[in-house]
């Protein structure tokens, strides 16, 4: 193996555990010349890659003037460098082979993740802990005293460990199920009944661990990916149970629930899950004791900025900036990422960004990533995830979750671009049956 490609495998490892070190080594392994295989710039279609090019223009000059000052600048820094490396990753992923080990990699390193976070649980442990000035820091959230504590763990809070988790939720299912990575849909035959046994409680304690961040948005997507994962026709068991399920999350967070059918739930659902639905959604106050801050009082917001929305936007950090003045409420984002791209940026740069997006996942999905490995279907799964991720809530924000999304989003791309490159040969026709005798 290429010494660029072990630098991006240890920079996945890294990743999570410290965002510099992470870095530090993705880094270099772009910067490092002859790694695997060229990247796809030159094997993508002019005009899409005209198209990116027309984004980052749009984004430098509606940094010009920007209503937000020096943070549009600054802000760009968590969309220029990452588009260049978007493209710079796909080198490192374009191989069936390349990306179970970029799995394995991502997996392996949401083990200080799951550690850290259940050990907090189970002893109080409380942070922040940093070292080199805050540049290496792992939050160990202060939990609110009088709820059940979440899972937080090195993230600065429970939604945003939610979310990295159900990113790398559907890799770990894959890997459990043996997918080889050569494109086969085979199982891997060579699995040793160690590696198994490891990935399986890696993958258990996954699960674990997303029901006792009580992320709704990241409980939810996993249980919606489950299918793509395992292939559709597990919908015939699957579906009766999450079904099941949910009708146990509501039934232990309702007030008007029989107290025995209650109880019953409440053994099946952890408490940090019911008692946050009990409290946003279906406590009749939780409108009037959010005020300012509930998602759809952030969206009215921003919604309302849009009516006299620059053609280049109000700049990076814009929601930020008018929704404070408006309500005297400082709120970091609009907890959706194509309204907060929008009011950056303008509507032509959002729907050009857009389209882009939906230019990888359409290719992708034409290319038949949803019939090719368990793996590759896990890779779509983790994207389409992380995709969902922000409708709710910008977790990449968190430069963690956003190094993720475009290592995801990479992948897809580099599926498609090789997919058109080695088009699969046809099947062989198959020999005509014997006719019965006489």
């Amino acid at each position: 193996m290429h010494r660029a490609d072990q630098a991006f495998l240890l920079g996945l490892v890294l990743l999570p555990s410290s965002a510099l070190l992470g870095g530090l080594a993705l880094l270099a392994a772009l910067l490092t010349p002859n790694g695997s295989k060229p990247g796809g710039w030159q094997r993508a279609p002019r005009v899409e890659r005209a198209g990116w090019l027309a984004l980052v223009l749009l984004l430098l000059i509606g940094a010009i003037g920007a209503r937000s000052g020096q943070l549009a600048w600054v802000g760009l820094a968590n969309w220029i460098p990452f588009i260049w490396a978007f493209w710079s990753f796909q080198r490192f992923l374009s191989s069936a082979q390349q990306r179970r080990r970029a799995a394995v990699a991502i997996v392996s390193g949401t083990v200080p993740v799951l550690a850290i976070g259940l050990l907090q649980l189970l002893f109080g442990w409380r942070g922040p802990w940093q070292s080199l000035g805050g540049l290496f820091i792992w939050f160990l959230h202060d939990a609110d005293p009088t709820v059940t504590p979440r899972f937080t763990g090195i993230f600065e809070n429970p939604n945003l460990s939610g979310a990295w988790l159900v990113m790398v939720w559907p890799l770990a299912l894959a890997l459990l199920l043996g997918s080889n990575g050569t494109g086969d849909k085979r199982p891997e035959k060579n699995q040793s009944r160690g590696s198994k046994a490891i990935i399986a409680v890696l993958t258990g304690l996954i699960g674990l661990s997303l029901l006792l961040s009580g992320s709704r948005n990241a409980i939810g997507l996993a249980l919606l990916v489950v299918p793509v994962v395992l292939g559709w026709r597990c919908l015939r068991w699957y579906a009766p149970l999450a079904i099941t399920w949910l009708g146990a999350v509501w039934l232990a967070a309702s007030s008007s629930a029989p107290p025995l059918l209650q109880q019953l739930s409440r053994l099946l659902v952890p408490a940090t899950l019911w008692e946050k639905v009990a409290r946003k959604v279906l406590d009749p106050q939780a409108a009037v004791n959010l005020a300012n801050r509930s998602r759809e009082a952030l969206w009215d917001g921003a919604w309302q900025f849009l009516y006299q929305l620059p053609p280049l936007g109000y700049g990076e950090n814009g929601f930020r900036l008018l929704y404070e003045a408006k309500t005297g409420t400082y709120i970091n984002h609009s907890h959706n990422l194509p309204l907060e791209f929008v009011l950056s940026h303008g509507w032509l740069a959002a729907g050009l960004f857009l389209l882009l997006i939906a230019v990888v996942l359409a290719g992708a999905w034409r290319a038949g990533i949803a019939a090719s490995s368990g793996l590759d279907r896990a890779w779509l799964a983790a994207t389409l995830v992380t995709i969902g991720l922000h409708g709710w809530d910008i977790p990449s924000f968190d430069s963690r979750h956003n190094v993720l999304g475009w290592v995801l989003l990479a992948g897809l791309q580099a599926y498609r671009l090789n997919a058109q490159r080695d088009p699969a040969p046809p099947s062989p026709a198959r020999p005509s049956e014997p006719s019965a005798p006489g």
